[in-house]
């Protein structure tokens, strides 16, 4: 009986972080294909006139992107940061170098910047936290855009799960003990 107690419990803690996880990601990717819509449309727009070539004019359009990063990571939060081709941090919203960054270079970010759609996965350290992240790349500017969280704030509902599991399981051993 303590054994199907304990069984249903981490069922149901898995089944929540499966479901916090999807949550989580469908979450940063909106966020990420809003800044990644933005720049997709600025860098229309000037392709459609003709400035795309001219550098005041396409910085003038990325620092729009930035704003709009900006304000897209103060209302979902986390970080949203843009790496060029060489792994070199573009724009980071959390105005830091993001030197704390690891994964996100050689192999993988070349991966990420061939691949024509979005990835999202949970393999990245930024300031020696573990964070999951959704990125894409721009191709027209030479940048992966990210947005990430930290993996504690995504997963921090499910303590309360993994903390009553523990407690019904303890408690049905002395229910059991007790007959």
């Amino acid at each position: 009986m303590l054994t199907a107690v304990f069984g249903l419990g981490l069922w149901s803690y898995n089944e929540a972080r499966n479901a916090v996880f999807k949550g989580a990601y469908r979450d940063i990717n909106s966020a990420l294909e809003t800044t990644h819509n933005s720049s997709v449309d600025l860098h229309r727009i000037l392709e459609e006139a003709g400035l795309s070539k001219i550098r005041s004019y396409f910085e003038k359009y990325q620092r729009e992107v930035f704003d709009k990063a900006r304000n897209t990571a103060k209302s979902k939060g986390g970080t949203i940061f843009i790496l060029d081709e060489s792994g070199n941090v573009v724009f980071s919203t959390s105005g830091t170098s993001l030197s704390g960054i690891r994964v996100l270079k050689g192999d993988r970010l070349k991966e990420l910047f061939e691949a024509d759609e979005t990835r999202c996965e949970a393999d990245i350290f930024i300031e020696g936290k573990q964070a999951l992240y959704c990125a894409r790349s721009f191709k027209p500017w030479n940048w992966v855009i990210v947005h990430a969280i930290p993996s504690e704030e995504a997963t921090s509902p499910l303590y309360g799960i993994k903390v009553a599991t523990i407690v019904i399981s303890i408690l049905s051993s002395v229910v059991m003990a007790s007959f």
